[in-house]
């Protein structure tokens, strides 16, 4: 399989949020919901890193208007 680029890698991590957050909603106990919540907060801090640290760095680069990235 070949490697996946950033935007995919992006896409990957927001599609797995979303399923996390469908999740949540339907726990069955607080514990379950805690867990999830947790994983949740993994999850976002990753995909802000990713975010901050390779794709805004990378679009100020490409795209003349700031505003875009920003």
């Amino acid at each position: 399989p070949g490697e996946l680029d950033g935007l995919q890698l992006l896409a990957a991590d927001h599609a797995v949020i979303d399923r996390l957050f469908a999740t949540a909603g339907g726990a069955s106990s607080d514990d379950a919901r805690a867990s999830l919540a947790a994983r949740i907060g993994r999850a976002l801090t990753v995909h802000a890193s990713l975010e901050e640290e390779i794709f805004y760095p990378a679009a100020s680069q490409v795209l003349t208007d700031d505003r875009l990235v920003h």
